[in-house]
């Protein structure tokens, strides 16, 4: 296998073009070497002979330029020496056959010895040609161009004797800059695999980001050429052709991702974490993934269960009446910026809603209204109408959904205070899911906490998309009560144990509630009084036994946070989805709105974007890719890296996949149409 064969193995290639002797020897080799240096896999150098039926004004002048400072084939070998002393990136020749006919068969061998590696003659015959031997011959790998009006016939001889890749020059017409890749450009790549197995490399007219990124959904390189012309023949410093080939590159995008890989503290966390495999799991704000010390813990729990039994609960020092309950609330209680009295582990959390709304909604005559930011998950919803109804209200009348203004993706804070100032009166509760469940808005929880407070009102929280997320201060903010569940970013598993806050505050008032025990003091809880005894803080509202088995893996999951923090997560996720939002703006007409806020301090780990149609097969369709990310109906993805085991690069992967999807469905049409006009 040959090195132009080896860099196919490994990636799509990025080939530069220049013409030889263009500024002079010195300035093509200085140009040559910042290209490589760039990140251009292979080089064409083009010799100084134009066709103006193909050519178009750029080649033609820097072969007129290249002729006027006396380049002759001897510069083209000191070009090759020059670059190769400092380089060993593959080295093409582009001709057409004429001139390298008149330098002889021996002018082959010349070429070899100074460092090319293979003949791209335009207009060589693709039968068996003395001259194609004579490479051959040589050691030099004859490549083939084929065009649009290349019929069957010649591209299946082309087919039988080219070497280690097709050049495909996908536009009609001569060369030059042009703005898009052509209607039938997918049409033509998929022609040509038909008839060879080689890699297909497209050329003519790219030169740019957007269309070098379209040629690589379909072929396996592409060529630049009069980008790099034109600005040689303005002789500009060769570090400016560097720049402009780190611009046109797109898969600049994948070394920044592996770069950013290399740069991030966390890395090593994802080895903590089993992920399934061959998926790049984008799911998190629906399950997080089990950390590898959670089976531990439960093969240990199971032994101590097979073991010990019933006595499991009291035995010595791994007794489940004491290894879960303090240790949980400790390593918890910072993540929600919580006094470790205020947080208990408990049912799920639409229970603990319940549980808590029968303390914290008591409606008067005048006061009794709920306020709710919208779009809200519908659990709440059920659990707040059902207890307005329980009171003898109208939910219609009692409860306030505050929705995004029409037009609008997200709800104004400005609109929450407005409802505050105009309606608190009648308002005793106001409850908020900090973080959006739909669209990963962050919402200035304590802002509306000190509004609503000075309005009379009681605030509480819904946690399910903020806890291990962003970080928490329940308690400064003065937060009444709170419910989350675990199973999301904190990784306790499907169904995990829910969270259940009350603010010290409250701690000592007298509130009604559904009384169970597991709320009453542990010190008298086994002696089975008939009175029951609150036993204090957040404690006081647990109704029953707790499930050990559900608690271990959140218990192997807090360990991690404990150790990272959360702010070092913080700071990861802030770089994730800054990267993801970048990679999702360079794709060229989006059919999708990116919904979640830009300002990374109203965001978390989640993006989500809302497509103008075909959302659910975009869903499938990354499926086959080996994306998972999650759909809400009707037209919502959601796209939730988390900065515990999600890398860089697999953020990359997602982009590149939704992008090559996104293309695909645009071309599906286009080429049944172009089936019928290339039969």
């Amino acid at each position: 296998m040959n090195r132009i064969e080896q860099l196919f193995q490994n990636k799509q290639l990025f080939i530069g073009y220049i013409t030889a002797g263009d500024g002079g020897s010195a300035y093509c080799i200085d140009a040559c070497l910042q290209l490589i240096e760039a990140g251009v896999d292979i080089l064409e150098i083009g010799l100084p002979f134009s066709d103006p039926i193909a050519d178009g004004p750029v080649i033609q002048h820097a072969s007129e330029r290249a002729l006027q400072a006396n380049t002759t084939p001897m510069t083209i070998l000191e070009i090759a020496r020059g670059v190769r002393k400092k380089s060993d990136a593959p080295l093409i020749l582009f001709s057409y056959f004429n001139p390298l006919f008149k330098k002889g068969e021996a002018y082959l061998h010349t070429l070899k010895s100074a460092g090319f590696d293979a003949i791209l003659i335009v207009d060589l015959p693709a039968s068996p040609h003395p001259y194609f031997h004579a490479m051959k011959t040589a050691g030099l790998h004859p490549i083939f161009m084929v065009t649009p009006s290349t019929d069957e016939k010649r591209l299946l001889q082309i087919a039988k004797i080219a070497e280690d890749f097709i050049y495909y020059a996908c536009q009609k017409g001569t060369t030059g800059i042009k703005e898009t890749l052509p209607d039938d450009f997918s049409y033509h790549i998929s022609r040509i695999r038909k008839a060879t197995d080689l890699p297909i490399v497209a050329g003519f007219g790219i030169a740019n980001h957007t269309n070098a990124q379209l040629a690589l959904q379909h072929a396996d390189g592409f060529v630049v050429g009069s980008a790099f012309v034109h600005l040689m023949g303005q002789k500009v410093d060769p570090a400016i052709l560097k720049q402009c080939a780190q611009e046109i590159d797109p898969r600049k995008n994948a070394h920044r991702a592996l770069q950013l890989d290399a740069q991030d503290p966390l890395a090593d966390l994802k080895k903590r974490f089993l992920l399934p495999k061959d998926t790049v799991y984008l799911c998190n704000n629906s399950l997080g993934l089990p950390t590898a010390h959670a089976s531990c813990k439960l093969e240990e729990l199971m032994q101590q269960w097979k073991n010990f039994g019933a006595e499991g609960w009291f035995h010595e020092k791994s007794n489940w009446y004491q290894a879960y309950d303090k240790p949980l609330r400790r390593m918890l209680a910072p993540l929600l910026g919580a006094q470790e009295e205020e947080v208990v582990v408990m049912n799920s959390l639409t229970v603990n809603l319940h549980l808590l709304m029968v303390s914290f909604y008591q409606p008067t005559v005048t006061r009794y209204k709920i306020l709710i930011d919208t779009p809200a998950f519908p659990s709440d919803l059920y659990a707040l109408k059902s207890h307005i109804s329980a009171h003898g209200l109208d939910p219609e009348d009692a409860l306030i959904q505050l929705k995004p203004r029409p037009g609008e993706q997200l709800l104004r804070e400005e609109d929450i205070e407005e409802a505050l100032v105009n309606e608190g009166q009648s308002i005793t509760l106001v409850f908020i899911n900090i973080v959006n469940y739909l669209t990963g808005q962050v919402l200035d929880i304590e802002k509306i906490a000190r509004l609503a407070h000075s309005k009379g009102c009681l605030v509480g929280c819904d946690l399910a998309h903020a806890a291990g997320n962003i970080p928490l201060s329940l308690h400064d903010g003065n937060i009444d009560f709170a419910v989350g569940c675990s199973y999301k970013y904190l990784c306790s598993g499907p169904g995990g144990p829910g969270i259940a806050y009350v603010h010290a505050k409250h701690h000592h008032t007298e509130f009604p509630r559904l009384s169970g025990w597991w709320g009453n003091d542990p010190a008298t809880r086994f002696e089975m009084h008939s009175a029951f005894t609150p036993f204090g803080g957040a404690y006081s509202w647990q109704v029953s036994t707790p499930s050990i088995v559900s608690m271990a893996p959140l218990a192997a999951s807090l360990e991690i946070f404990q150790e990272i923090g959360m702010d070092a997560l913080r700071k990861k996720s802030a770089l994730q989805t800054a990267f993801l939002l970048e990679l999702l703006e360079q794709i060229p007409s989006r059919p999708f709105e990116i919904v979640t806020p830009k300002d990374p301090q109203k965001r978390g780990c989640q993006i989500s974007l809302r497509f103008h149609e075909n959302a659910q097969h975009i869903l499938r369709d990354l499926k086959t890719h080996g994306i998972l990310c999650d759909y809400r109906a009707p037209d919502i993805l959601r796209v939730t890296p988390s900065p515990l085991y999600t890398s860089f690069h697999d953020i990359y992967l997602f982009a590149e996949s939704l992008y090559k999807i996104i293309i695909e469905q645009k071309c599906e049409q286009r080429d049944n149409v172009l089936q019928t006009a290339y039969p």
